[in-house]
């Protein structure tokens, strides 16, 4: 499940940030990015497992009950957070390279990239659960 997600929140936030920044959508430039954000977010997910830490977050913290939608939005924060992280400081360096706007760059686009994660996430974890138990079994 977490290839499938980390593919999805690659596609959608990067399309969505390339189209800020650039007002188009240049077909190229994005699938490269979207491998390129697909490469980064699996592994920044297999160095930094985020998702037990927002378990434990919305189970002790927020004493939220697993199934619902408090739970949902809360145990996805670290990960989708990580995520925006990555993804902003990966594109900033790609973008910018490394001068004196790279760490305004990266920060000023963890935001909008933590929310549209967030909301994918939350959208499309059935459709990545469903691919996932049809692959497997």
């Amino acid at each position: 499940m977490h290839m499938w997600l980390s593919l999805f929140n690659a596609t959608v936030v990067t399309s969505i940030m390339i189209f800020k920044n650039t007002g188009a959508l240049p077909l190229v430039p994005v699938i490269i990015s979207i491998f390129q954000a697909f490469v980064a977010s699996f592994l920044a997910g297999l160095i930094v497992p985020a998702a037990p830490y927002g378990k434990k977050l919305a189970l002790e913290r927020f004493s939220c009950q697993e199934g619902t939608f408090q739970f949902a939005i809360i145990s996805n924060m670290p990960v989708c957070l990580w995520m925006a992280t990555v993804l902003s400081f990966l594109f900033a360096i790609l973008n910018v390279g490394f001068s004196d706007v790279l760490l305004m760059v990266a920060l000023s686009s963890i935001p909008l990239a933590f929310i549209i994660s967030l909301v994918t996430t939350f959208l499309l974890t059935p459709v990545a659960m469903n691919l996932s138990n049809r692959i497997t079994n």
